[in-house]
């Protein structure tokens, strides 16, 4: 059976927040850590896109997997894949700087993804937008962490 579910009409901004905040808030972490100089600094890679998929079990009864399938999910993936060549924690694809729109995001110029065959418009958050929008709650990232800490 399928199943078709309304998403929250702000989820490209629910999940460009914490894209965002993941990014600070690791690169904060990690950049706590001392480590030897030979060992490079390690870093996060985000992808996102906005779109339609398809989300189900696929395969064989005994190999099924649970996953996603379809163009946004192609891009995102992608796109992640992109983050360290464009030194940019965040990129986000074009379906998801539609909906967040024109202030939020800034143009990185199209590029040819793998696998596909049409050039994507890639984008990367705009410098001046809050990390962390007033009223958010905490990351759990810290407190994660924070108990890891105090458990060793």
């Amino acid at each position: 059976n399928a199943h078709s579910a309304s998403p929250d009409p702000e989820h490209t901004l629910h999940a460009y927040t914490a894209a965002r905040i993941l990014a600070v808030e690791t690169d904060a972490l990690l950049a706590a850590m001392s480590l030897p100089p030979d060992i490079e600094k390690l870093g996060i890679g985000v992808g996102m896109e906005s779109g339609e998929a398809l989300v189900g079990s696929f395969g064989p009864l005994r190999r099924r997997l649970h996953t996603a399938l379809g163009h946004p999910i192609t891009v995102a993936e992608r796109l992640q894949g992109l983050t360290a060549e464009l030194a940019h924690p965040v990129l986000v694809g074009p379906g998801a700087a539609q909906h967040l729109g024109a202030s939020a995001t800034e143009s990185l110029g199209d590029f040819l993804l793998m696998g596909l065959t049409q050039p994507t418009r890639v984008y990367t958050p705009a410098p001046y937008m809050p990390e962390r929008p007033a009223g958010s709650p905490p990351s759990r990232l810290r407190l994660v962490t924070s108990a890891r800490h105090a458990t060793h």
